[in-house]
């Protein structure tokens, strides 16, 4: 019996004390009774020790590389991947046509092509209204091309050095509602 209550460790709070005071966490009032403990201790006086060693031991074996066996990378990539099952596997008639189909595609995408359209309508609905009297998509086409010659012809003569002989073209009507105001010379 001891002369001190509480100052004496039995084996088994001993060890459960064991990694605190390795990883230097012991509180003072434990700190004192457990190295009491290991000095007078036969049992637990190299206990410390031994696990120090075995750690070391433990760090020097997870250093040296073991040599990886022929074939097992491949295994693991076959297990986790699951390439020997889809080589197996045949894909269903539809997602064969769904890929059948794919390979149709285009290199610009549908949705960039609806700007397009829709300038090109609106570019039709303008052109319909200013240049053509009756709407018909094939006078719009004629007075389209009767303009780009005029205009090309005006541009010809203005290169040239031509004056132009008349202030109005003569296949140009004048447009409804436009009065013409002479100069009259005084």
């Amino acid at each position: 019996a001891s002369t001190i209550p509480n100052s004496a460790l039995h084996c088994e709070e001993f060890e459960n004390y064991l990694t605190d005071y390795l990883d230097g966490f012991l509180p003072a009032q434990v700190f004192h009774r457990w190295e009491r403990h290991a000095v007078l201790c036969d049992d637990c006086t190299d206990l410390p020790g031994a696990v120090v060693r075995t750690l070391a031991a433990m760090v020097s074996y997870k250093l040296d590389e073991l040599p990886v066996p022929a074939g097992l990378e491949q295994r693991i990539l076959n297990l986790t991947i699951g390439t020997e099952r889809a080589a197996s596997a045949k894909a269903s008639s539809a997602s064969r046509f769904g890929e059948w189909i794919r390979g149709f595609s285009f290199p610009i995408s549908v949705p960039q092509l609806a700007p397009v359209a829709m300038m090109g309508v609106f570019a039709f609905m303008v052109f319909s209204q200013t240049v053509s009297a009756d709407g018909s998509l094939t006078d719009v086409y004629a007075k389209s091309y009767r303009l780009a010659e005029q205009t090309y012809q005006q541009g010809a003569d203005a290169f040239n050095g031509k004056v132009p002989d008349a202030p109005v073209a003569p296949n140009q009507e004048p447009v409804n509602g436009t009065t013409y105001v002479e100069d009259k010379k005084k």
